[in-house]
């Protein structure tokens, strides 16, 4: 089953039914939990579900037919989603020492990982769960209070010593909602504080991006400009505002 097709059913379902938890997506459409519950949380970003503990519901402002075109852009979104995260993933050699800033891309780079040995400091539940006890990976996953529905654990980093120098990584990974020459951005003031703590650990600041979200602002800066190394983007990116980013000393790569 095509994604665009698994996805059109979950919210079918979930429409007819008006809520529909989990397991009864997976006895329905006979697929493992955990790729329902991804499909869930591409489906809540894109808001033509609504993620809710154990399940999802509809959303009833929702007046948009799903049709074949909108399964198509769906399967294309998601399909440079995980294009930008295998190119993020490639840029990890075995035993490095990492951050992933939980996010709407950076939640697929751990499917790629699954096969590499590496330190990983995660404040994404859902990297931890994926990397957790395979091929010898150590992770890292702070204690603090869950964010919303992206299953991100926000704390003071400071408060808890992750700032000290005992802590280093070769290369922060952070995926953002905006980011342009004012820098990269984010509207949860909580997730950007959260990130601002955590860059200054890590060697190179990579960034994942959209093309959406190329040359767009939002309510928080996370990182200046200037300190970002590499930004990785999908095929779709505008070449004039990608030609931007590289006159400003960033390292551009397109996902393909």
């Amino acid at each position: 089953m095509l994604v665009g097709e698994r996805q059109r059913l979950i919210i079918d379902i979930v429409e007819k039914h008006r809520f529909s938890s989990v397991d009864t997506l997976c006895s329905e459409l006979n697929i493992s939990a955990a790729t329902i519950r991804r499909d869930i949380q591409a489906l809540s970003h894109l808001g033509l579900i609504k993620k809710i503990r154990g399940g999802a519901e509809a959303v009833y402002n929702f007046n948009h037919s799903f049709n074949a075109h909108t399964s198509k852009k769906i399967e294309k979104k998601i399909c440079n989603r995980k294009l930008i995260a295998k190119a993020a993933a490639a840029l990890c050699g075995n035993n490095d020492s990492i951050i992933i800033n939980g996010g709407k891309l950076t939640h697929f780079m751990g499917e790629y990982l699954v096969d590499k040995q590496l330190n990983v400091m995660t404040n994404s539940m859902l990297i931890a769960q994926t990397l957790w006890n395979k091929n010898n990976n150590q992770v890292i996953l702070p204690g603090g209070q869950i964010c919303g529905s992206n299953g991100i654990i926000i704390e003071d980093f400071q408060a808890n010593n992750i700032n000290s120098p005992d802590y280093y990584y070769s290369k922060m990974f952070v995926s953002t909602e905006a980011i342009s020459q004012k820098g990269v951005m984010e509207s949860d003031r909580f997730i950007a504080k959260a990130e601002c703590q955590l860059k200054t650990q890590a060697e190179k600041l990579i960034v994942m991006a959209e093309s959406s979200t190329l040359g767009m602002t939002s309510n928080f800066v996370c990182s200046r400009i200037d300190e970002v190394d590499v930004l990785i983007t999908d095929n779709d990116a505008n070449k004039d505002i990608l030609q931007e980013f590289t006159d400003l000393g960033v390292e551009v790569v397109q996902a393909r």
